[in-house]
């Protein structure tokens, strides 16, 4: 015998569970975007000092070149200070790592860590100027 009357879909149970998932997706999402571009802004900041000082340059100078960026940019989570300069075997690179905690529920967080080194151009240019 066939049972004329089964469920097809989802039901309330369902859904509210669909509903449910849809909505942390979406909360984490746009929780962390915020951080995301924080850090595109970073990298821009350091890839473009990194390509333009001169490879000789004192790490207070390269900090200078990096001000600008976090006063138009509005870099957050980290400083200038932050900024690495390292020795690699190549020449130099200014590095940074940090983590960042973005809350999600009551005592829930999402921990993201950035890490990146960036090697600086050999010839780089002008020390007055940041393109």
């Amino acid at each position: 015998m066939i049972n004329r009357y089964h469920q097809r879909g989802l039901g309330m149970f369902g859904w509210m569970f669909v509903i449910g998932f849809v909505g942390m997706c979406f909360k984490i999402g746009f929780a962390l975007f915020p951080v995301y571009m924080n850090q595109w802004k970073l990298d821009k900041a350091v890839t473009k000092v990194a390509l333009s000082a001169p490879a000789t340059a004192a790490p207070s100078d390269i900090r200078r070149l990096l001000q600008p960026s976090w006063d138009i940019d509005d870099i957050e989570a980290v400083s200038p200070a932050d900024i690495k300069v390292k020795k690699t075997a190549t020449g130099r690179a200014l590095g940074y790592s940090y983590e960042h905690r973005v809350p999600v529920i009551a005592n829930v967080s999402l921990v993201v860590d950035f890490t990146k080194d960036i090697p600086m151009s050999a010839g780089g240019g002008s020390m007055g100027q940041v393109p």
